[in-house]
């Protein structure tokens, strides 16, 4: 990617940088000024090197982006000599690793200020460069993660296998009413815990490592992770899921294993999610917590 698509407000910039006047400001080759938290080491890089940062947004004092939070580190492209950049893009090219920088935006430079954000004077774009590697470099890279993702799909997919035939009787026992050990909680969230696990318990705020089989009542699968060999990840009471996730995971600690039996008003409504997941329909998740990041 050339450039990042988590700056919030990116497409309605025009502005001068640093308005506010630090002493640590400096100028980018193109004369574009930006302010320097902590210097690196190394040599910038070359076209078509890719670098890799963590990005933090502030609105004056208040953070209201954090790559890492998120767990999405930002990667950019160095683009060929000659070609036309953008401010940041002449400011980032220049970067080697350990740099942390600021660019700061002028809310009254804007061409329209953001809505919400009248009484506001800058958004302040933090950059963290934590790694460059070459193209060459790169292309290796990728074709490694790629033979290392297909032996994961590839056991994956054995175990995709293994978790429905256990988790068959499970939900037959549910719909039957024989199934044991069923706790409601008082969101109306039905489980049962297989393994409780002995790692970290997440809270609200903890982003998660899980893997899943979701199903309906009736025993048909509509999505799972294992057969892609890739765990899931999000963040617990952020929106970013599900409510009976953000109530069910946090029930278990790291290494624990649940059946989650989710009503509809805390899956996806009156409506369900045609054609797949039917109105109102109940949902049975088989959730592993690997990991609380």
């Amino acid at each position: 990617m050339r450039y990042f698509a988590i700056i919030i407000f990116a497409a309605m910039l025009a502005y001068s940088c640093n308005p506010a006047g630090n002493s640590g400001v400096v100028k980018s080759p193109g004369g574009h000024e930006y302010t320097i938290f902590k210097k690196g080491s190394g040599e910038p890089g070359g076209p078509g090197d890719l670098i890799s940062f963590e990005l933090y947004q502030y609105v004056d004092d208040s953070l209201i982006v954090s790559t890492k939070k998120m767990g999405r580190p930002q990667q950019y492209k160095i683009p060929p000599e000659g070609q036309k950049l953008s401010k940041e893009e002449d400011i980032m090219k220049t970067l080697v690793v350990g740099d942390s920088i600021r660019i700061s935006i002028g809310l009254d430079t804007m061409k329209q200020r953001p809505p919400g954000f009248e009484n506001n004077k800058f958004i302040h774009l933090d950059f963290m460069v934590t790694e460059r590697i070459s193209e060459a470099e790169a292309k290796e890279r990728q074709e490694k993660e790629r033979a290392e993702a297909e032996k994961r799909r590839e056991a994956g997919q054995i175990r995709e296998k293994e978790v429905a035939a256990s988790i068959a009787p499970t939900i037959a026992g549910y719909t039957n009413g024989s199934l044991a050990n069923v706790q409601k909680h008082p969101s109306g969230l039905k489980y049962v815990i297989h393994e409780q696990g002995n790692g970290k318990k997440p809270a609200d705020g903890d982003r998660v490592d899980v893997n899943y089989y979701g199903a309906l009542t009736d025993g048909t699968m509509f999505d799972n992770s294992f057969g892609r060999g890739e765990p899931f990840q999000f963040q617990i009471a952020a929106g970013q899921v599900i409510r009976g996730w953000d109530v069910g995971v946090p029930l278990l600690n790291e290494g624990g294993k649940a059946t989650l039996f989710i009503p509809y008003d805390m899956a996806y409504g009156e409506t369900g999610r045609p054609p797949t997941i039917p109105a109102k329909a109940e949902l049975v998740f088989y959730v592993e917590l690997n990991k609380v990041l």
